[in-house]
């Protein structure tokens, strides 16, 4: 799945700094693996860690859930790996500025509001 400002992307995604064609989510359910790889000129976070551009075949990062997304350091989001039933009930603001904290940080070092 590409997501991305672009028109071609699976996923749309818009916000300054976001490119047409700006991150790769694969999964495997052979592996039980969710993997995000950045694309060239993108900038992409996962807790609070930069997410390098994928140029091998082993090389991506893992999201697990509950994972901070965060691209072109403005738009956060929550990787969400089952169905939650209280995910419609959470205000997520807090753990925005906790994701968009991290990035300004450089690492994952925030506690996280969420289990």
């Amino acid at each position: 799945t590409v997501l991305g400002s672009g028109e071609n992307a699976d996923g749309r995604v818009r916000g300054a700094g976001v490119a047409d064609r700006h991150a790769v989510v694969c999964a495997s359910r052979t592996h039980d693996v969710v993997v995000l790889c950045a694309l060239p000129g993108a900038e992409t976070h996962v807790n609070g860690a930069p997410v390098t551009v994928a140029t091998g075949a082993n090389e991506a990062t893992s999201l697990r859930h509950g994972a901070r997304v965060v691209l072109a350091r403005r738009l956060a989001f929550r990787f969400e790996a089952h169905e939650d039933p209280s995910f419609e009930t959470r205000d997520a603001t807090d753990a925005w500025h906790e994701a968009i904290g991290e990035v300004s940080r450089g690492g994952n070092d925030a506690p996280s509001r969420f289990p």
